[in-house]
């Protein structure tokens, strides 16, 4: 690589440009010799730099909304009663019973996550009949994560196209019921203060599509049939998913919530996963800018490290009938910075420790937990 500023050889990579996600048409990410080069190249390198800026951030963000997203809904699953799912190919067929008027959490349903191993089956099945409530979640979380970026929100209806999978639910009181080809799809639009717009798809895994992130203009050539916005009213946010600054005021603010947080209510899931976001973060020292911030590897790591936080808080000493299947691997009694520490037989305690995609629990005796 040659510097952006001098034209020498040099391997050294603007630290605000390095690991962005790269989208066609990108130029490359800027090099320089040493600090002295970048300085006085950056007012020509800056509006780009903010740009790449901008959208690590976008993709972070989604990335953890979408799997928060799908912690609610196998927390929240309602009217859908799962009895078996047949796959063909990327054809679903789900049969069972249906009731439209199903309320969370009175008529709460356990998710059949034993007849979907495969992780994208699951995704896939999550998302089914989602798209609204998907919408719904990506405009909060926009106005409480992203409003720095964001400059416009648009909830875009629309029939879909290029669908690479199906998926129909099928009672035995009707031969046809539901599926993915007879129904309008909602997703988000947005436009970045860059001036690059993304469509937002938290439900797409149902047409095959896992992403939750697609530069607009592609989407709209490759998944837009008809669009139908015009019927569409702008979306409106309620402020659920606001983000405190970690400082000590904030953390007896939080401690008096505690009592509050016993669980999960219909609409406002969001609002108690993002209190436990706070409090992880004043329990990490860390803000929500400077997690987003972290170089990939250690970004990875305490983004897992949060979700995994965010669900066990979910499944504690007061046991709810809902539940995710993530969530009661064990009996957690308590959460360090990156471990769970949990009670098993009597003085042995164990804790789990993630090593990648893999789920370790290591156990002790009587003389206590080891450094692991």
């Amino acid at each position: 690589m040659k510097c952006a500023n001098c034209n020498e050889p040099t391997t050294l990579a603007c630290s605000g440009c390095q690991g962005s996600p790269v989208l066609e048409g990108d130029a490359d990410i800027a090099y320089y010799c040493n600090a002295t080069c970048q300085r006085a190249n950056w007012k020509d390198h800056k509006p780009v730099c903010q740009l790449l800026k901008d959208r690590t951030k976008l993709y972070r963000v989604l990335a953890i909304a979408q799997r928060l997203w799908y912690i609610y809904r196998e927390l929240t699953w309602a009217q859908l009663d799962i009895h078996s799912v047949e796959k063909s190919g990327e054809e679903f067929i789900l049969r069972g019973t249906i009731d439209r008027d199903a309320r969370w959490p009175v008529d709460y349903k356990v998710f059949p996550s034993h007849l979907l191993p495969l992780k994208e089956d699951k995704e896939a099945v999550l998302s089914y009949n989602g798209c609204v409530d998907g919408a719904l979640w990506i405009v909060e979380v926009v106005e409480g994560w992203l409003k720095d970026i964001v400059s416009e929100t648009q909830q875009v209806r629309h029939w879909t196209t290029n669908d690479l999978r199906t998926m129909s639910f099928q009672p035995a009181s009707a031969i046809h019921i539901l599926d993915t080809l007879s129904v309008v799809h909602d997703i988000i639009k947005i436009t970045l203060r860059s001036g690059e717009t993304f469509a937002i798809d938290l439900a797409g895994a149902q047409y095959g599509y896992h992403d939750p992130i697609m530069e607009w203009e592609r989407y709209k050539k490759l998944r837009i049939l008809e669009d139908l916005s015009s019927t569409v009213p702008p979306p409106v946010a309620y402020g659920v998913a606001q983000l405190l600054q970690p400082n000590l005021q904030n953390k007896y603010l939080l401690a008096s919530m505690r009592k509050y947080s016993v669980g999960v209510g219909y609409g406002d899931t969001l609002g108690i996963m993002n209190y436990h976001i706070l409090e992880w973060l004043l329990d990490e020292h860390l803000t929500f800018e400077n997690l987003l911030k972290l170089p990939e590897e250690r970004y990875e790591k305490k983004r897992d490290d949060l979700i995994d936080f965010v669900e066990w808080t979910f499944h504690g000493v007061v046991k709810k009938p809902y539940f995710t299947v993530n969530g009661t691997e064990a009996c957690h009694v308590k959460w360090e910075s990156g471990t769970k520490v949990l009670i098993m037989h009597g003085s042995a305690e164990c804790r789990v420790v993630r090593f990648g995609e893999e789920i370790v629990i290591l156990t002790t005796g009587d003389s206590g937990i080891e450094n692991f």
